[in-house]
């Protein structure tokens, strides 16, 4: 059951706010990993940080975000996946369009079923 928010936001094709920050982080996360070695911005992206964290709970990095997106969207080793940039395009695209096809109640099976018939989802 969709609330009022999430009601509009399937009736103007928009996705939801986390959807969004998590799909334009996984897109910036590609640029990251087909950048050349030397860059200081993949340095320190990618890197490991040396030496010991604080006691307590630690505080999520940047990269714990792109995990926790990657493996919402049942991708493994998005660090190879990202390096083709057509078919990370294609991917984060189809994100979207599956987070709003959720938002209007369709589900796998009539996906599987149009695409049987070759009928056009609208």
């Amino acid at each position: 059951m969709l609330n009022c928010t999430q009601h509009v936001l399937c009736l103007y094709d928009e996705t939801d706010l986390v959807t969004t920050i998590g799909i334009t982080r996984l897109r910036w996360a590609g640029h990251i990993v087909r950048m050349e070695d030397n860059l200081p911005c993949k340095k320190i992206t990618l890197d490991k940080q040396e030496g010991r964290r604080r006691v307590g709970r630690p505080n999520l990095r940047w990269m714990d975000g792109v995990i926790r997106d990657a493996e919402r969207l049942g991708v493994r080793n998005w660090k190879s996946k990202a390096k083709d940039r057509d078919g990370w395009r294609r991917l984060l695209e189809s994100a979207k369009t599956l987070h709003v096809l959720y938002c209007l109640g369709v589900t796998e099976s009539d996906v599987l079923d149009k695409q049987d018939y070759n009928v056009n989802i609208q």
